[in-house]
């Protein structure tokens, strides 16, 4: 199996048979979400970061709703991608609020999720997150 990180919309309602959870979900695909919360429970924000395993991420792919992270190796450089992948990131992450100041050609992929996930929550930290 292989892992990619994504960026996904929090689906649900927040009720029993419908809690908040990551769209990978309903997809079936094995995930861990980094999803922050208010003191009410519902979710600060309507997306989430994951980091994702599967044998094959055709469904996940077709979905216009997530997007996925460049590349195999997070230590890869944006600068590696073509100018269409790094567009695509870029407009993913300013849509969602990121901010990029400071972004150039020779950061990396894992410096880019990072900041991505540094925007739900200002201790997450991607080293730390693995799949059960």
């Amino acid at each position: 199996m292989s892992q990619r990180w994504f960026l996904c919309p929090i689906v649900g309602t927040g009720g029993e048979k419908d809690p908040y959870r990551s769209r990978l979900r309903d997809l079936g695909i094995t995930h861990s979400a980094h999803i922050p919360s208010n003191p009410d429970g519902t979710p600060q924000f309507s997306w989430c970061v994951c980091l994702a395993s599967a044998n094959d991420f055709t469904v996940v792919d077709a979905d216009v709703l997530i997007d996925g992270f460049p590349g195999v190796q997070l230590s890869e450089t944006l600068g590696s991608f073509s100018v269409a992948v790094r567009n695509k990131v870029q407009t993913a992450l300013t849509n969602r609020g990121v901010d990029l100041t400071g972004i150039t050609l020779t950061n990396t992929v894992g410096e880019l999720l990072q900041r991505a996930g540094e925007t739900l929550g200002a201790t997450w930290d991607w080293h730390k997150v693995s799949l059960l």
